[in-house]
């Protein structure tokens, strides 16, 4: 009988995450350019507190480019490619590639899929699950690399089953250590009819 359930769980969660892969694929076809606000919420175990930012999120399908601009810091921004993220703070640039840190390409992987509605290569790298809520479609991912979970336990998104838009993003490191962006309502710039 748990067997039975457990098959019967797994199901759920395929449909669900294919259901997601076509909607975000269908809802951003035509997108050139998409903005938002955002909320951040990071917790470091040395702070008592949890740090608070408020910014705007700009990805451009094109060049498939997501820049966080901080509101908080004016100046500081996060800029992501697939191949590797860069750090904006006090004038200072700090650059990642992605091709030499799996945790890091793991966790862009998944962000990009968040536009592209293609998890295929999050598939591969971990446990990926997906549970429909009604009004939203929440998304696990559970890394499986010995080298991704000396940094990352885990990832949760959290999209609008009405637009396809992601609400939420928590990273959760090892040790306990989180950040979490909440987004607001998203402006999307659509290709002119006829554009390629």
């Amino acid at each position: 009988m748990a067997l039975l359930a457990g098959t019967v769980a797994m199901a759920q969660d395929n449909g669900a995450l294919a259901r997601l892969e076509a909607g975000i694929e269908t809802a951003y076809a035509q997108m050139e350019r998409m903005t938002c606000g955002y909320d951040l919420t990071r917790k470091v175990g040395l702070l008592a507190d949890a740090a608070q930012e408020k910014g705007e999120l700009t990805y451009c399908r094109k060049s498939r480019t997501l820049v966080l601009a901080s509101r908080t810091s004016a100046g500081d921004s996060t800029i992501m490619t697939p191949m590797g993220i860069t750090n904006v703070s006090g004038g200072r640039r700090n650059t990642q590639d992605a091709l030499r840190n799996t945790a890091l390409r793991q966790m862009l992987d998944l962000v990009m899929a968040c536009f592209s509605g293609d998890f295929g290569g999050v598939r591969a790298a971990g446990r990926l699950e997906a549970t429909d809520m009604g009004g939203t479609t929440e998304v696990t991912f559970v890394p499986t690399d010995r080298r991704t979970l000396r940094h990352i336990t885990s990832i949760a998104l959290s999209f609008g089953n009405d637009d396809y838009g992601l609400r939420r993003l928590t990273v959760v490191q090892k040790g306990g250590d989180f950040m979490t962006y909440n987004f607001g309502k998203k402006k999307v710039e659509r290709r002119a009819p006829g554009r390629k």
